[in-house]
């Protein structure tokens, strides 16, 4: 568990061990957050632990947005979609592992460039996207790109580094996979 005046984050054991890359072992554990302010919901996804560098990445399905509001009967809506979460947990760590393999294959380009400009853009200031934008400019692939991301998320705050964790999430699932997992052949 760790929290800040605005968020908290609850990262479970790790539960799935698995290697997309040979001698990249990650390790897959539930990930729950919960607003201190009350003004976020709470959200429930999978967190990515790399075991060599101690990066993690966020992931939720693309087509699912996990978000329960305190109001409205969001804390039902939460508790009651806990019992599913175990079976709904390991499909997305395999979906994931899938996008995660074809990552390391797939050329980083402008068109995509734009994309993940525009996700990084929601979750830092303008200068720093900057920073990060230039780093990435090097990559020659979707995995080297989310690799950048992760390990940038690493120096900054609590709820900073959930939001670039978020990012390095997405651009696995949205740009790395295959069909039927958000990537880019549903274009």
């Amino acid at each position: 568990i760790v929290h800040d005046d605005h968020i908290t984050r609850f990262i479970t054991e790790i539960k799935i061990q698995k290697e997309a890359v040979v001698g990249d072992r990650m390790g897959y554990s539930m990930h729950f957050t919960n607003s201190q302010t009350g003004f976020g919901a709470m959200t429930r996804s999978i967190f990515i632990l790399r075991y060599w560098c101690k990066n993690g990445a966020v992931c939720s399905e693309i087509a699912k947005k996990d978000f329960y509001y305190h109001n409205a009967g969001g804390l039902l809506e939460f508790s009651n979609s806990l019992e599913s979460f175990p079976t709904e947990f390991s499909e997305w760590v395999d979906n994931f592992e899938i996008c995660l393999k074809e990552a390391r294959n797939t050329k980083y380009d402008k068109k995509i460039g734009f994309r993940v400009k525009d996700l990084i853009t929601r979750a830092l200031p303008v200068y720093e996207t900057r920073d990060l934008l230039k780093s990435i400019e090097k990559a020659d692939t979707i995995w080297q790109v989310y690799d950048t991301i992760t390990t940038e998320a690493k120096k900054h705050t609590i709820y900073d580094r959930l939001l670039l964790e978020e990012v390095a999430g997405k651009v696995i699932m949205q740009f790395g996979g295959g069909i039927g997992f958000g990537g880019r052949d549903e274009e």
